[in-house]
């Protein structure tokens, strides 16, 4: 098969609620230093710790509320 599209060919679907975008935000060399360690703790990435402190404080306004 010459030209045209390819079986497989491009980038793959992703549902938009698990889609992820780029920030540049600015913090404390401490709060990078602490969130590279909590996320080498438990293996995941600096973004899915912030991910997750952010649902955090979330459950917490709800609780207090």
């Amino acid at each position: 098969m010459r030209g045209g599209k390819r079986p497989g060919a491009g980038r793959p679907f992703i549902a938009p609620e698990d889609r992820k975008v780029q920030m540049t935000i600015t913090i404390t060399p401490r709060t990078r230093d602490w969130m590279r360690q909590m996320a080498a703790e438990q293996g995941l990435t600096t973004g899915e710790i912030l991910d997750l402190l952010i649902e955090s404080y979330e459950d917490l306004l709800k609780e207090n509320i």
